[in-house]
């Protein structure tokens, strides 16, 4: 067998195995085509940063090329404060809002990066991005960067079955995306409970991750169960702050099907409010290895 094809079976081996991801990242910033600036917005560097800068009724916005149904998680790169929001902005996708970015950091007046909890899922090809709502010092946006993602969201979005006093319910909104900030959470009490199915790979380890409400009482905690079988107490704690909604890291789990139940319950005394759990593929170190001698061939063949 020649090396080109000793190569080729080696990376679709490890490719097989690993979730299909597809589409690359995509950016907004002041390069990008078609970009419309309004209302005084204006670009410019700031110091050897390239910036999009808008305050006010002023906004910056343009169609991007996004792959429909794919799962993107944004990340934003802006100038912050340690003090107060005044370069804080919002995003509206399609013309829906949907983040309120408070560009609040632990340095002031550095860029600093930052993951927006939640994805984005496009409808259609083309996407249209658009930030405003400046704070008063001149919001200074170097990117947004749109990272397709194989992770899976159990949220509202999951077509969930509630029962009792479940439904939805709102989780502050502060550093997350969502598409209806009126009840972008589920919210259950001790006798309720909200299930649905998420698509996993069967055998595969995943990370899960929640986000919710947070109160250092722990009223807030609620049971998860996978398949069928308790997986973990979250008890929505925090010692830093209350009533604000923060992302955790639950636990690990090993997909036992590929139709994966979801059932949260036992809400606590003030009910649960959760906004979703996420599911953040682990690749087994024999993929990643198979994925190094793909590469390795390849380099060696060049």
């Amino acid at each position: 067998m020649k090396k080109s094809s000793k190569f080729l079976v080696i990376l679709a081996a490890a490719l097989l195995v690993l979730p299909a991801v597809a589409g690359a990242s995509v950016v907004f910033d002041e390069s990008t085509p078609g970009l419309i600036l309004a209302d005084g917005a204006g670009t410019g560097p700031d110091g050897s940063v390239g910036i999009i800068g808008f305050s006010g009724a002023a906004s910056a916005s343009a169609n991007l090329a996004l792959t429909a149904g794919q799962t993107y998680k944004i990340v934003a790169s802006r100038k912050v404060l340690n003090f107060n929001n005044n370069l804080s902005f919002s995003l509206a996708l399609n013309g829906v809002g949907c983040m309120w970015d408070d560009a609040f950091g632990p340095v002031s007046d550095v860029f600093e990066q930052k993951m927006y909890q939640g994805y984005y899922r496009p409808s259609a090809a083309t996407t249209t991005v658009m930030v405003y709502n400046g704070g008063a010092w001149v919001a200074r946006l170097d990117y947004l960067d749109f990272q397709a993602t194989s992770d899976v969201f159990f949220d509202e979005f999951s077509s969930p079955t509630f029962t009792g006093g479940a439904g939805p319910t709102a989780v502050s909104a502060s550093g997350a995306l969502t598409f209806n900030p009126g009840s972008n959470g589920m919210g259950f009490g001790g006798a309720d409970t909200v299930s649905s199915i998420v698509n996993l790979i069967a055998g595969a380890q995943y990370n899960v991750y929640a986000r919710r409400t947070i109160h250092d009482s722990g009223n807030l905690g609620y049971d998860i169960s996978l398949d069928g079988s308790f997986f973990a107490h979250d008890a929505a704690a925090t010692g830093s702050y209350n009533d604000g909604a923060a992302e955790g890291l639950i636990g690990q789990y090993t997909a036992t099907s590929a139709a994966t139940n979801v059932l949260l319950s036992n809400g606590g005394p003030w009910a649960a409010r959760v906004d979703y759990l996420r599911f953040e593929y682990i690749p087994e170190p024999a993929t990643i290895a198979l994925l190094g001698l793909g590469f390795a061939a390849f380099r060696r063949r060049k």
